[in-house]
Formats: structure tokens, C-alpha cells, sequence
């Protein structure tokens, strides 16, 4: 989307118009993996990360997310 578009949706709201998106469906559009999928540790913590009992016997991390190997967005053109 162009910077102008943007700044005209930005108008467009800020004077209390409703603005409707619409994305269509592209059936040509297919999304590969640049390399192979990590099905071996995908969705659990990374083996670098901080875990188990500290010396204190806390329980940590307190909050953890998977952390290596994420596949995300590429450019593909």
C-alpha cells in the first residue's frame, strides 16, 4: 500500500468515516519453506535457553515462547 493510501485511511478515520478493507484470494499464490521444516524442536524452547529450577529452586522461566529456528515472512520477489 502507498504511503498516500495510508494517510488517507488515517483521514478517513480520524473524521469518523468507516473504512472496509477487503483482501482477495490469490489461488496462485504458494508459500514454500526455504529450507527444511523443523519438526524436531519447532514449538519448544530453544536447548540454549535458561530452564529448570534456579540454585534458589524457583521454578523459571515464568513466561517462555519458542525461540530459535522460527520460520517467519520472506521476500519472494
Amino acid at each position: 500500500m502507498l504511503a498516500a493510501a495510508g494517510d488517507n485511511i488515517v483521514k478517513l478515520l480520524s473524521a469518523g468515516k468507516t473504512v472496509r478493507a477487503t483482501f482477495g484470494v490469490d489461488p496462485t499464490l504458494v508459500i514454500t519453506t526455504p529450507g527444511p521444516v523443523n519438526n524436531a524442536t519447532g514449538g519448544t524452547m530453544s536447548i540454549f535457553s535458561t530452564w529448570n529450577p534456579t540454585n534458589e529452586n524457583a521454578i523459571k522461566p515464568i513466561v517462555s515462547a519458542p525461540g530459535g529456528f522460527i520460520l517467519s515472512t520472506y521476500l519472494r520477489s
